[in-house]
């Protein structure tokens, strides 16, 4: 079979692009008695990382394999110094001349002239494969025929790759240590080396790529900075470590045990984290459940391995629900994915099944997972008909899919309400969030598909279907809202603000925006006047006023799909609600419930309301009661079935916000004599028409001195302090009731005992 015997291969370039080239050591196997030399190369695929400088370097390409065979060199020292040395063993006819015959060299794809358009680019001494001879980097060759290099003053046959590759007696490398310039590790860097006992990475080594250690089975690798490293997906998939061991600033992932390493100190939960990580999680629990099942007889043949690692470990039992792994053997042999080979195979497969999962094709429930089969035959998995150009289509649209969960099915309606007749539907052009101007298009389906539960925590009343234009998940608006934005500028105690509302996706002028409105609102906060007690929260439904230093007042209309937010009709509202004393914002919320009825400690917004007083008519004013269609059309539906919530639930927690506002602002002294809510786009009005009938016939509150959106031209009366009072008083009396009739109860059984002493 295929061993590593251990030795390393140096590769071409050294121009300066290539100073950090994936590929300068190349790992040596013997495979049937022959040797062969396993090469990275670039392709067309090939990604590059660029730097400030202009300078880039190669971070993917293509596995080549090239035999070792002899390779028969006459080479001419320019330099013609007086010298006749022979580290080789080999004879050297003149004082300036090799003539060899090596098994150590690999050539493939070495560079014989620059890309320069110079005369004297084309002679031997200005050759790329002179430089990389004799070490020396190719820019510092100076171009000139008569002009030896600024670097070359060592005699070729005593330095770089003569003297190293023709060097017949190097033993085979057992353990290495990346270089200290090298920081990345590619895909596959290592894969197959079985011949190496250690493989150590540097402090600065800070990027691991995919299967970077896959087939180094007894190969001890160790991390000497785990902090600052970035794995790759399944980075050291196929290795098969049993220990582990983590001291202060080294981690190490060995298949055996070492009493040195066993004595070092290990924090566990640390250990833990970085485990569940590297080791794939889902592929780790997945192959152990699969065991078990296997041997209990529930399952006759082990999954493949990429289906272990795209599962969720916790949803694997899914992927036999329903026959859903029949169904999706029938749809790889339909394509004839099952008639490709290597990458290619394992790219179609992999990514396939990612599609095809975030769909619904393994649903739980048989007519989703159908109804995803057809799908992707229908409208997926189109022309060509070749498997190959299938699967290459397939891998090019959904490669960057990451399935972390549950399928989300309002992704899968999203995608399949737009994606049959337009592919490139996510395919959108987003305004710059620092200057507005029009990006490039691009395609942020992947994007969409990684971020949907984000999106829709931050957006929880906003649909895929429905006929409200301010209520739907569009296919722009959830590209919008892909990435968090971050924020230059941002103040010091002003984190959280710049947190939740990079969230929202506003741009930089935005928040700029923002930060102004909210450094005011900080300045008058001790001036704030309204105000509420603390409430019963009957029924589920609770209530408060935001205060000054809350930033949750400036998403409130995102979370509740109304215009009241910066660059919004009613921005003027969110200014206001901040800079203004007599005004703010009143939230209704309930608490949320985990499956076994115990609370999780969240709340969901139900509605909000753009509150100010009148201190003429003494009046606090609710501008409009914003209720997210989502949630109005549950509480209407509670109203005829009797639920836990419902339409008028939330009516009496308005009323009851308003005996608050009202009790709490005459105690300190603000005088509120009435509590109303405008009539204009309110979404109680229906529920508010109902209960408290005609508009207000009282003069008319009015905000004084803002001249902004408002919804409170007609109002309606909510209650009076009258009213409030009574409401009190009435408590009050039966409080004092009760009191009294406990006093005369226990003074009673008191006399009683006395009587019997």
């Amino acid at each position: 079979g295929l061993r590593c015997t251990g030795r390393l291969y140096v590769a071409n370039g050294q121009n300066l692009i290539y100073e950090d080239f994936l590929s300068k050591q190349n790992p040596e196997f013997e495979y049937n008695g022959e040797k062969y030399v396993r090469v990275v190369v670039l392709n067309e695929e090939a990604d590059f990382k660029y730097y400030s400088d202009g300078t880039y370097v190669p971070t993917k390409g293509s596995v080549v394999w090239h035999k070792v065979e002899p390779v028969a060199l006459e080479i001419k020292n320019w330099d013609r110094l007086p010298r006749t040395i022979n580290p080789q063993g080999r004879k050297i006819f003149t004082d300036d001349t090799i003539q060899t015959q090596t098994e150590q060299c690999v050539f493939s794809g070495a560079f014989t002239y620059s890309d320069r358009d110079v005369e004297n680019d084309s002679l031997w001494q200005n050759s790329f494969c002179r430089a990389f001879f004799n070490s020396a980097d190719y820019a510092d060759l100076d171009g000139n025929p008569e002009l030896r290099s600024k670097d070359l003053e060592w005699h070729f046959s005593k330095s770089g790759f003569l003297y190293q590759a023709f060097d017949m007696s190097r033993e085979p490398t057992l353990e290495y240590a990346v270089p200290e310039d090298e920081c990345e590790i590619s895909d596959y860097a290592f894969a197959g080396c079985v011949g190496l006992n250690k493989i150590i990475l540097h402090e600065d080594v800070d990027e691991i790529g995919s299967y970077a250690f896959d087939g180094c089975k007894n190969t001890q690798i160790v991390f000497k900075n785990p902090d600052e490293i970035d794995l790759g997906d399944a980075a050291l998939c196929g290795t098969d470590f049993k220990y582990i061991y983590l001291s202060k600033d080294q981690l190490v992932f060995s298949p055996y045990k070492d009493e040195q390493l066993e004595k070092t100190h290990m924090r566990k939960d640390y250990v833990f984290d970085i485990v569940s990580n590297i080791f794939q999680k889902n592929y780790r629990e997945n192959i152990v459940q699969s065991h078990a099942w296997k041997e209990q007889g529930k399952i006759k043949f082990i999954p493949p391995e990429y289906t272990l690692k795209i599962f969720p470990s916790e949803e694997f039992k899914n992927y036999f629900a329903n026959k859903n792994n029949k169904r999706w053997a029938t749809l790889v042999k339909t394509l004839g994915f099952d008639t490709l080979s290597g990458f290619e195979k394992n790219n179609s497969l992999t990514d396939l099944m990612k599609i095809y999962y975030a769909i619904g094709g393994f649903s739980p429930d048989q007519g989703e997972s159908e109804r995803a089969f057809d799908y992707i035959l229908k409208y997926v998995a189109v022309a060509p008909e070749e498997p190959n150009k299938i699967g290459e289509e397939i891998h090019r649209r959904f490669s960057r899919l990451e399935i972390n969960g549950p399928f989300n099915r309002d992704f899968a309606k999203l995608f399949m309400k737009y994606y049959k007749d337009n592919p490139d539907f996510m395919n959108i052009s987003l305004p710059d969030a620092t200057d507005g101007t029009m990006m490039e298009s691009q395609d942020y389906l992947c994007a969409a598909h990684n971020a949907f539960d984000r999106i829709q925590k931050l957006y929880p009343n906003r649909v895929v279907n429905g006929n409200e234009e301010r209520a739907l998940l569009t296919p722009y608006f959830v590209a919008e809202h892909c990435v968090e934005v971050e924020y230059d500028g941002v103040k010091e105690g002003n984190e959280l603000l710049a947190e939740m509302v990079g969230k929202y996706g506003y741009s930089q002028s935005a928040f700029d925006k923002i930060q102004d409105i909210y450094e005011h609102a900080k300045t008058i906060k001790d001036k704030y006047v309204i105000r509420a007690n603390k409430a019963s929260g009957k029924n589920g439904i609770h209530f408060r006023i935001l205060g000054k230093d809350d930033p949750l007042g400036f998403v409130l209309g995102d979370i509740t799909n109304c215009c009241q937010h910066i660059n919004g009709a009613a921005e003027a509202c969110v200014d206001d609600g901040y800079k203004n004393p007599e005004a703010g914002f009143l939230v209704f919320e309930e608490s949320l419930f985990d499956e076994n009825g115990k609370p999780t400690g969240e709340k969901r917004i139900l509605g909000q309301a753009y509150v100010w007083y009148d201190p003429k008519t003494k009046t606090v004013c609710y501008d409009n009661i914003e209720i997210p269609t989502k949630i109005l059309g549950e509480l209407r539906k509670g109203d005829r079935q009797d639920a836990r919530l419902s339409s008028q639930h939330l009516l009496d927690a308005v009323v009851e916000s308003a005996d608050a506002i009202m009790s709490e602002m005459n105690r300190y002294g603000i005088e509120v004599k009435r509590v109303t809510t405008g009539r204009g786009y309110n979404d109680l009005k229906t529920e508010l028409e109902e209960r408290f009938g005609k508009p207000d016939s009282s003069p008319r509150a009015k905000h004084r001195g803002y001249s902004g959106y408002s919804d409170a031209d007609s109002q309606y009366l909510i209650r009076t302090y009258d009213e409030t009072t009574r409401l009190y008083s009435s408590l009050i009396r039966k409080n004092v009731d009760k009191m009294k009739k406990d006093l005369t109860s226990l003074a009673e059984e008191m006399q009683d005992k006395e009587y019997e002493v």
